[in-house]
Protein backbone atom coordinates (compact mmCIF):
# COMPACT_ATOMS: atom_id res chain seq x y z
CA UNK A 1 0.00 0.00 0.00
CA UNK A 2 3.16 2.39 1.07
CA UNK A 3 4.30 1.97 -2.74
CA UNK A 4 1.08 2.73 -4.19
CA UNK A 5 0.46 5.93 -2.35
CA UNK A 6 4.42 6.92 -3.32
CA UNK A 7 2.89 6.66 -6.90
CA UNK A 8 -0.24 8.44 -6.05
CA UNK A 9 1.87 11.47 -4.56
CA UNK A 10 4.57 11.45 -7.62
CA UNK A 11 2.73 11.27 -10.31
CA UNK A 12 0.43 14.48 -9.05
CA UNK A 13 4.01 16.00 -8.20
CA UNK A 14 4.72 15.48 -11.68
CA UNK A 15 1.41 16.97 -12.79
CA UNK A 16 1.62 19.98 -10.50
CA UNK A 17 4.97 20.86 -11.92
CA UNK A 18 3.28 22.48 -15.14
CA UNK A 19 2.49 25.29 -12.69
CA UNK A 20 4.67 24.94 -9.68
CA UNK A 21 3.77 28.35 -8.38
CA UNK A 22 -0.67 27.50 -7.98
CA UNK A 23 1.15 24.10 -6.56
CA UNK A 24 3.53 25.38 -3.75
CA UNK A 25 1.16 23.63 -0.83
CA UNK A 26 1.66 20.39 -2.28
CA UNK A 27 5.22 21.25 -1.73
CA UNK A 28 4.84 21.86 2.11
CA UNK A 29 2.66 19.06 2.12
CA UNK A 30 5.38 16.87 1.06
CA UNK A 31 7.80 18.42 3.81
CA UNK A 32 5.05 17.38 6.30
CA UNK A 33 4.78 13.89 5.27
CA UNK A 34 8.43 13.53 5.04
CA UNK A 35 8.95 14.64 8.31
CA UNK A 36 6.40 13.06 10.22
CA UNK A 37 6.41 9.79 7.83
CA UNK A 38 9.93 9.83 7.10
CA UNK A 39 12.24 11.05 9.98
CA UNK A 40 9.94 10.51 12.92
CA UNK A 41 8.95 7.36 11.56
CA UNK A 42 12.64 6.45 11.33
CA UNK A 43 13.34 7.86 14.84
CA UNK A 44 10.47 5.07 15.91
CA UNK A 45 11.84 2.21 14.04
CA UNK A 46 15.26 2.52 15.92
CA UNK A 47 14.02 3.17 19.38
CA UNK A 48 11.89 -0.95 18.00
CA UNK A 49 15.41 -1.86 17.51
CA UNK A 50 16.26 -1.82 14.06
CA UNK A 51 20.19 -0.98 12.69
CA UNK A 52 20.52 3.09 13.09
CA UNK A 53 22.85 2.99 10.58
CA UNK A 54 20.48 1.85 7.52
CA UNK A 55 17.95 4.43 9.27
CA UNK A 56 20.01 6.98 9.69
CA UNK A 57 20.45 6.50 5.60
CA UNK A 58 17.04 7.04 5.28
CA UNK A 59 16.85 9.99 7.23
CA UNK A 60 19.76 11.63 5.73
CA UNK A 61 17.20 11.01 2.29
CA UNK A 62 14.38 12.80 4.32
CA UNK A 63 16.69 15.56 4.91
CA UNK A 64 17.54 15.92 1.24
CA UNK A 65 13.72 15.92 0.22
CA UNK A 66 13.01 18.34 2.72
CA UNK A 67 15.56 20.61 2.03
CA UNK A 68 14.91 20.89 -1.52
CA UNK A 69 11.53 21.33 -0.72
CA UNK A 70 12.21 24.58 1.49
CA UNK A 71 14.77 25.64 -1.56
CA UNK A 72 12.44 25.25 -4.34
CA UNK A 73 9.62 27.29 -2.09
CA UNK A 74 11.73 29.98 -1.67
CA UNK A 75 13.72 30.25 -4.89
CA UNK A 76 9.71 30.44 -6.26
CA UNK A 77 8.53 33.10 -3.46
CA UNK A 78 11.83 35.22 -4.55
CA UNK A 79 11.29 35.43 -8.18
CA UNK A 80 7.67 36.28 -7.89
CA UNK A 81 8.68 38.94 -5.82
CA UNK A 82 10.84 40.51 -8.39
CA UNK A 83 8.77 39.67 -11.20
CA UNK A 84 6.39 41.89 -9.10
CA UNK A 85 8.95 44.84 -8.89
CA UNK A 86 9.87 44.40 -12.47
CA UNK A 87 6.22 44.59 -13.20
CA UNK A 88 5.46 47.56 -10.80
CA UNK A 89 8.82 49.80 -11.86
CA UNK A 90 7.61 49.04 -15.68
CA UNK A 91 4.03 50.32 -15.36
CA UNK A 92 5.76 53.63 -13.88
CA UNK A 93 4.73 52.99 -10.57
Amino acid sequence: MFGLEMMVIGAFLVYASQAPRRHLNLVWLIVGLELVRGIFHDMYMISQGYDPAFMLGFTLLHIVVIGTGILFTRATKMETGSEMTARLSSDGL
